[in-house]
């Protein structure tokens, strides 16, 4: 029974620290103000949904920033 335990909180903190390990990459590349790698993947868990999330909603927010950068630029 101890060895099944330990099998799977083993599997389940890998797959907490690839999401961590994702987000703490997105949040590098979003601090430095470099393009987001569009191949940036989360595992498929709730933690890595919201990273998902994440990155889409930043995604958003810069194309918005670009695009009002443009507006200005024509004005």
């Amino acid at each position: 029974m101890f060895f099944i335990t330990s099998l799977i909180l083993i599997f389940v903190t890998d797959k907490f620290g690839e999401s961590i390990s994702s987000l703490r990459k997105f949040t590098h590349t979003a601090l430095a103000n470099k393009p987001i790698d569009d191949n940036l993947t989360f595992p498929e868990s709730e933690l890595g949904n919201i990273g998902q999330d994440i990155v889409g909603i930043y995604q958003k927010l810069n194309n918005a920033k670009q695009e009002l950068i443009s507006e200005k630029e024509k004005s």
